[in-house]
């Protein structure tokens, strides 16, 4: 009984996983897709904050997914401090990431207010422009 309940959590784990991977690889693939098809409607600065917006979007649901796998895996699989360690990683560089992607689109910290003006967007601004 307890070892068909661990299989067919290691089978719905590896659906998470696959299901995290695709939405990181669909994300690249329509994110590119529309900056190419954007090309002659939005100037180049448009064109690659759009790009950024939408590959930082998936990006960001895509490790959030993958994190929800190793929860699970975690907690119901794969019990040892070698899981657990890799768990921890995993929230930590998701984290980072998510706050840098974040920091990138938004101008500002995940903890500041909208309202407040970011250095970050006006030099993504500035190298934007030295771009074209």
């Amino acid at each position: 009984m307890i070892s068909e309940l661990t299989n067919i959590l290691e089978v719905i784990t590896r659906i998470i996983e696959f299901l995290g991977v695709s939405v990181l690889l669909l994300g690249l693939l329509i994110s590119s897709f529309r900056y190419v098809a954007s090309r002659l409607k939005k100037s180049r600065l448009d064109r690659i904050k759009e790009y950024k917006t939408s590959l930082g979007r998936a990006i960001i649901i895509g490790l959030e997914i993958l994190v929800a796998a190793t929860v699970v895996k975690t907690i119901t699989v794969d019990s040892t401090i070698y899981s657990v360690g890799l768990l921890i990683g995993m929230i930590a560089i998701r984290t980072i990431i998510s706050w840098t992607i974040v920091t990138e689109l938004e101008g500002h910290w995940p903890w500041q207010s909208e309202n407040r003006p970011g250095v970050i967007a006006d030099d993504i601004s500035h190298s934007a422009d030295e771009i074209e």
